[in-house]
């Protein structure tokens, strides 16, 4: 019996041998380990043979130097040895923008405060790499490389063996691809048209008749009652770009001049592949949305705020993720002065895959910096968990659509976010919304696109009579004046409701009354019939 056992395990160790001979000389694949991997790590027995040359970095990679995005791992290995790839490389080291403007006195240091520490941050750990970078590009396996303080991160495009080895480099925490996509649908207008407006002057106001929208958020009450129109606050779009020739765009443009030259530097930037050195746009998206946010001619909500743009998507609707980056790398600092930064910044774009996180440092910093984010929450409606990204991040305010009736809009995406988070906070008008186009012509959208730039143009209005408000209140007072339109509130339909422009700004205002008498200078002889502007 005693024998019979070693016997046993004499033949389980030849056979364990054998098998392990076997599996390497390739007769048969190795089984699969009795565990899961993270979702962020693929195992090398689920992938093809790499090629022998990135062996080694392979190895460093599975023991956790440098995990490789799932999709660009199995495109690097059944990939020809000379193809290059598009890559953004995250380094480990990472600054905390928030911890960056405690105590700082005012808006503006806090935005000079969160640029110089990522900035810092930046110089410090990409130094080795960019070294590296350097070097790879003048013997060809780097074609081209883009660092980015906002993320930590460098964008490459680089050869296979290369991308290999960068991700095995240890200050590398995660290389992935450089994405392209669509975030804007081609979204068709309705009757576009020359005129700046369908319907006739109002009689009591002398003003030109508003588009529905903006009267029902009751924006118009707010330039007529409070008497404030946006003046002193800036909104950044960031979109397909925009027409600043439109007439019911060029006079807010901030970088117009009316007296002489346009100035570009502050107040545009097109972080594509195009290189426009002034604000066009190929598609309308942008213009739509700007012009509902600041537009003359009673089509936006803020029409006494400035506008500038950073194009991010091409004419199409598509944009890799590094023109994104760039993009909000820019609204921190436009033309690299943090006090040009914007108050509040329009992203009616998204992917519909809600579980996305590509963006959420940049957000946390232009939220550290005291810029709100906007964003649309999706089309993807009406089932629930359909809301998109950015928007269904907790950095982000999220708007869905509703129609003339305030119904929440059939195609609005709905929530919970994949953090069991409200989503949207609010809903805003978004069918049959009117606004400018390219060319100056005006048409129809429909769309959370053409809702959340309702929104964008309450935050400037708010920011107009408050330079210092913050993220948190502006929010809180966003939601609480809303109009229920579903219940209970808040929901995962509606959020807390439809907007309500006017009574989020009289939150802010607090109008108060002047009384008095007007004296004569000399005696202090009333004045009858004397009249007091303020």
């Amino acid at each position: 019996m005693k024998v019979n056992r070693h016997l046993t395990v004499l033949v389980l160790v030849l056979t364990l041998l054998a098998i392990r001979s076997s599996a390497a000389a390739g007769q048969i694949p190795p089984q699969r380990p009795p565990f899961s991997f993270p979702a962020n790590v693929i195992p090398a027995w689920a992938l093809p043979t790499p090629p022998s040359s990135s062996l080694g970095s392979l190895r460093r990679i599975e023991a956790g130097s440098g995990p490789i995005e799932p999709d660009l791992l199995r495109a690097l290995l059944t990939a020809k040895p000379d193809e290059r790839f598009r890559i953004i490389v995250h380094l480990r080291e990472q600054a905390d923008p928030q911890a960056a403007v405690a105590g700082a006195l005012n808006a503006t240091e806090a935005r000079s405060r969160v640029v110089e520490t990522l900035q810092a941050t930046a110089a410090r750990s990409q130094a080795s790499l960019q070294a590296y970078l350097a070097g790879a590009r003048t013997t060809g396996a780097v074609h081209s490389y883009t660092p980015f303080w906002v993320i930590n991160g460098i964008a490459v495009h680089a050869d296979r063996d290369t991308v290999f080895a960068l991700a095995a480099r240890p200050e590398v925490a995660t290389v992935r691809l450089d994405h392209y996509r669509q975030w804007v649908a081609n979204q068709p207008t309705n009757q576009p048209t020359n005129q700046p407006t369908n319907q006739p002057t109002n009689q009591l106001t002398n003003q030109p008749t508003t588009e529905w929208g903006v009267a029902r958020i009751r924006a118009d009450d707010v330039w007529y009652t409070l008497h404030v129109s946006g003046t002193g606050a800036v909104v950044a779009g960031m979109d397909t770009g925009g027409d600043w020739l439109h007439p019911a765009l060029q006079a807010n443009y901030r970088g117009y001049n009316p007296h002489g030259p346009a100035n570009h530097t502050y107040s545009w930037h097109d972080a594509t592949s195009g290189g426009a050195l002034y604000p066009v746009d190929g598609h309308g998206h942008g213009s739509h949305t700007l012009g509902t946010i600041v537009g003359q001619d009673g089509i936006g909500v803020a029409p006494g705020a400035r506008w500038i743009a950073v194009k991010v998507l091409s004419n199409q609707g598509y944009g890799y993720d590094s023109w994104i980056h760039e993009g909000f790398q820019w609204l921190l600092a436009p033309g690299g002065d943090p006090a040009q930064a914007p108050d509040v910044v329009n992203c009616s774009w998204g992917s519909s895959n809600g579980y996305l996180t590509t963006f959420q440092s940049d957000l946390q910093a232009l939220r550290a910096a005291g810029t709100f984010a906007v964003f649309s929450n999706g089309n993807d409606g009406p089932g629930g968990s359909t809301v998109g990204s950015p928007a269904s991040l907790p950095e982000a305010f999220a708007v869905g659509a509703s129609d003339a009736d305030d119904d929440v809009a059939y195609f609005s995406s709905r929530g919970p976010s994949p953090w069991g988070e409200i989503r949207p906070h609010v809903v805003a008008p978004g069918v049959g919304v009117r606004s400018a186009l390219p060319g100056g012509a005006y048409g129809e959208m429909n769309g959370t696109s053409m809702a959340a730039p309702h929104v964008a143009g309450i935050v400037a209005l708010m920011r107009s009579v408050s330079a210092t408000l913050s993220i948190s209140h502006t929010t809180y007072i966003i939601t609480s004046t809303a109009v229920p339109i579903t219940v209970p509130v808040p929901n995962n339909d509606s959020g807390w409701g439809r907007v309500d422009g006017f009574a989020a700004v009289a939150a802010v205002v607090h109008p108060g009354f002047v009384t008095g008498t007007v004296t004569r200078a000399g005696d202090d002889a009333p004045i009858a019939g004397a009249t007091v502007a303020a």
